[in-house]
């Protein structure tokens, strides 16, 4: 049983970097979006 917990703690840190990667790029989308959304107001 052990020997699978590095595994096991690696697999989690894979998952979280993995999900804050995807946080990260949806941050950046919801960014641009408000960022588009301003130029149009800015332009309107």
């Amino acid at each position: 049983m052990n020997s699978q917990q590095p595994l096991i703690r690696a697999t989690a840190e894979s998952s979280a970097i993995t999900d804050l990667a995807a946080a990260d790029a949806l941050g950046v989308a919801v960014a641009d979006k408000l960022k588009a959304a301003g130029a149009k107001v800015a332009n309107a």
